[in-house]
Order: C-alpha cells, then sequence, then structure tokens
C-alpha cells in the first residue's frame, strides 16, 4: 500500500511517500521510518497500488498508540505556545461572529484561538482538507490550520454530544496566554 503522509509541524506543509504494509485510512496518525528515524505524521493520501513516478521516503512502521499520540498533539502544543498563531481575515471576521466576541481586537482573538486549539480534541484520527488544513473541533467550532495560521472557522448551533469544557485547562491556558477573564 502506498501511502502520502503529511508533517504539520514541518513550517513547510511537506508530504512524503512512504509504503505501509498494515491497513491505514486517511487521518490517521502513524509512526514512519525515514533515514533510521521515527517520525509521527498524518495519513494524507492512500493508493492501494504504487505509483512507478514517486520517490518512496520510507516505510511506516504502525499506526500510533498512546505515547505516539501524547508525543504529536504536545509538540503540536509546544508550537502554538511558542510561535501563536496567525489569522486570516475571513476567519477573523467569522470568529466576530461567534458569541460573545463582536469587535474583538484581532490580537485577542489570536489568544482566544490559540486556546482553543490548545483545548480541542485530540482524535487518534485527523481530518485533513485538500489544501492540507487541519481540522480541530473545540466545543461547537471547527478550526482549520494550517502552517501557524487559522484560515476558516465554522460555528455550529451545537458542540458534539460528548463534548465537556475542561475547566481546569480552559483556565491554565487562560492565564498562560493573558486572557484570563476573556
Amino acid at each position: 500500500m502506498f501511502v502520502r503522509v503529511f508533517f504539520p509541524f514541518s513550517g513547510t506543509n511537506a508530504c512524503y511517500d512512504y509504503i505501509s504494509k498494515s491497513e491505514i485510512r486517511k487521518g490517521e496518525i502513524v509512526v514512519v521510518n525515514e533515514n533510521d528515524q521515527e517520525k509521527i505524521g498524518i495519513t494524507y493520501f492512500i493508493e492501494k497500488d504504487l505509483p512507478a513516478f514517486d520517490e518512496i521516503k520510507g516505510m511506516v512502521i504502525r499506526k500510533a498508540d498512546s505515547i505516539d499520540l501524547f508525543d504529536f498533539w504536545r509538540e503540536f502544543e509546544k508550537v502554538l505556545l511558542d510561535k501563536g498563531v496567525g489569522l486570516s481575515y475571513k476567519a477573523y471576521n467569522s470568529y466576530m461572529m461567534t458569541n460573545g466576541n463582536f469587535g474583538i481586537p484581532a490580537e485577542i482573538a489570536k489568544k482566544k484561538l490559540t486556546r482553543n486549539l490548545l483545548l480541542a480534541h485530540k482524535p487518534s484520527r485527523v481530518y485533513i482538507t485538500h489544501d492540507k488544513c487541519m481540522s480541530l473541533q473545540y466545543g461547537a467550532m471547527r478550526i482549520y490550520y494550517r502552517n501557524g495560521k487559522i484560515f476558516k472557522i465554522e460555528n455550529h448551533k451545537k458542540p458534539p454530544r460528548d463534548w465537556k469544557k475542561d475547566e481546569v485547562s480552559y483556565t491554565y491556558f487562560s492565564k498562560l496566554l493573558g486572557i484570563e477573564g476573556l
């Protein structure tokens, strides 16, 4: 099986091709072996037959286990906290239409959305859009993130049935980002 793996924290939206002997689905977080090093990425494209024209970088070792998932999401949190997030004009306007955010300054919106990404549900499968955005869910809000920037926000009427706000982490990240009480 031919698998294209997306590395969202590379800063370049890098995708490379790998061979997988096990059955993998699109969006699964996987561990690959490239030049005798393990890297964690997200399956972006899957094909049963190996194309003759693409360069194969290595082999998919396994689907991510709980430790790999922890490492993947910890790296995501590190990127967010070290660099913050950028915000497209479209995403900023959409965010101002969400409850309690009308007229919010862009810098505060960036911090609040950074907090929301930090608190987003951390699944073992991640939806990747055709333009390589990671799609993450925080409550009723779906956030599309790529290369340190939020490109789109969709706000649904209700959060998913099993979603519950983590008040302790919410307070912690609000203080850390300097937006306590917002």
